[in-house]
């Protein structure tokens, strides 16, 4: 894209995305939204896909930007013992506020509220647990 071979791409990435910075100093770019019946028809064949909105202020843009994003998640073996998916979950949230501060991303989005977005597999009996306990399940 920077050296005008390719007109367009398609990221998946957590936002910023250093790379599209980089491309917006030097160059026009424009972020295409993901939204109405291309986005529904996405997340029907797609049910991991979850609406998100890209702040204008994130490139620059004129206006926030409607997309579609995949959220992370930590898979686990099925055998792995209970106590430890528990503690794996527990610990995460428990220094949330340390992940928070290493990534802009995750200061937005990771939360025991967004813990079930997107998530199209069974949990592990651990992180179950502990979801749970946090009322996050019910």
């Amino acid at each position: 894209m920077k050296n005008g071979m390719v007109d367009a791409a398609f990221v998946t990435s957590g936002i910023p995305n250093a790379t599209i910075m980089e491309l917006g100093t030097t160059n026009k770019i424009v972020i295409v939204p993901i939204e109405g019946a291309g986005a529904a028809a996405l997340k029907e064949k797609y049910p991991f896909f979850v609406d998100a909105v890209i702040p204008a202020d994130t490139y620059g843009t004129d206006t926030d930007v409607n997309t579609v994003t995949v959220m992370n998640i930590l898979f686990v073996r099925d055998s792995l013992p209970e106590e430890v998916v528990y503690d794996i979950t527990k610990g995460i949230f428990d220094n949330i506020d340390d992940i928070k501060a290493s990534h802009n991303t995750a200061n937005t989005h990771i939360s025991l509220e967004n813990a079930l977005k997107g998530v199209q597999v069974p949990f592990h009996p651990g992180a179950e647990k502990y979801y749970k306990e946090m009322g996050v399940i019910k």
